[in-house]
């Protein structure tokens, strides 16, 4: 087993870079078929943007077992669920009136906070079940995250997925079917009231197994380097999405 780990080269700061990346593409191709439709190379890159949520997903639950405090960590992506929600409305809600930052003012009940929120609550589902609990209290916490996610940006999706893979820690081919069972699921309850094409691209979520495949269990070598590469993901998140909503509000996209 130490040997086909030793093989794998991939380790958490690369697959962190690798997410945003991804993330980026996605969120300028999101931008620019909002505004000018559809484009076969826009379909390119959003099915590379399938990428990030797993990827990011596989990194807090193996963050949840590696942190020195949990409490922290979990009020550190609260924090930045907060500061990235006006981000993400600036970016994908702009036209809605003066008070587009406020949830369900506008638009559908989907789409009303980032991704953030629902990582956010990822880490404390998975926590809830490493508790010990009676299964009642531990099914009705559950039940209570999954409807504070729905209105996220993909939804309830994010904390299952962290809790799948944060159970199914050190079983690689479970973690991948709960992955493709959970966003497959998801996808196809999408398609029965919305008919999105956006619904059927989020079905090549299964591009991210080879990578995580790769994951080799390691943060990195550098100290300094991880501290630095958690930070920047924290404020690179927000800012970027910023950025492409100036863009945009200046007609630049």
């Amino acid at each position: 087993m130490e040997l086909l780990m030793n093989a794998k080269i991939l380790n958490g700061n690369v697959l962190k870079l690798i997410a945003i990346v991804a993330m980026t593409l996605d969120h300028v191709a999101w931008v620019v078929w909002s505004v000018h439709g559809f484009h076969v190379g826009l379909l390119v890159i959003r099915v590379i943007g399938r990428l990030t949520l797993p990827i990011m997903c596989f990194l807090i639950a193996e963050g949840f077992f590696y942190t020195r405090s949990r409490a922290k960590y979990a009020l550190r992506l609260f924090l930045f669920a907060v500061i990235a929600h006006f981000a993400f409305m600036f970016c994908f809600n702009q036209g809605q009136g003066k008070w587009f930052f406020v949830p369900f003012l506008g638009g559908d009940w989907q789409g009303q906070t980032s991704v953030m929120w629902g990582l956010a609550w990822g880490l404390i589902l998975l926590w809830v079940f490493h508790t010990n609990w009676h299964w009642v209290w531990k099914f009705l916490a559950g039940a209570a995250i999954i409807f504070l996610t729905l209105p996220a940006d993909w939804g309830c999706v994010a904390p299952l997925l962290i809790l799948a893979f944060g159970k199914n820690r050190g079983h690689f081919l479970l973690q991948m079917f709960w992955l493709v069972a959970i966003v497959w699921v998801d996808t196809f309850v999408t398609l029965a009231y919305s008919h999105s094409v956006m619904a059927l691209i989020n079905l090549m979520v299964i591009i991210c197994v080879p990578v995580l495949w790769q994951y080799n269990g390691q943060r990195g070598r550098s100290v300094r380097l991880n501290r630095f590469l958690k930070w920047f993901f924290y404020l690179y998140y927000p800012l970027h999405l910023f950025v492409i909503g100036l863009l945009l509000f200046y007609g630049l996209i």
